[in-house]
């Protein structure tokens, strides 16, 4: 094994390490991603809630 395995050898390391960093940071934002969609999607709901609501009390009080 001479200098030059052991060069790409540490390369390689470093390729593989750089590649998990961004698997993890890909996670994160997926994670992040699909909060925001579940926020958004209870946003929603509770939108159509106050609508009906409001569409409830408009019918009662005519």
């Amino acid at each position: 094994m001479d200098y030059y395995d052991i060069t790409r050898l540490h390369y390689g390391i470093t390729i593989l390490y750089y590649d998990i960093k961004m698997l993890h940071y890909d996670n994160t934002m997926l994670y992040f991603d699909i909060t925001m969609l579940y926020y958004g999607i209870t946003m929603d709901y509770y939108d159509i809630t106050m609508l009906h609501f409001d569409i409830k009390m408009l019918t009662m009080t005519s």
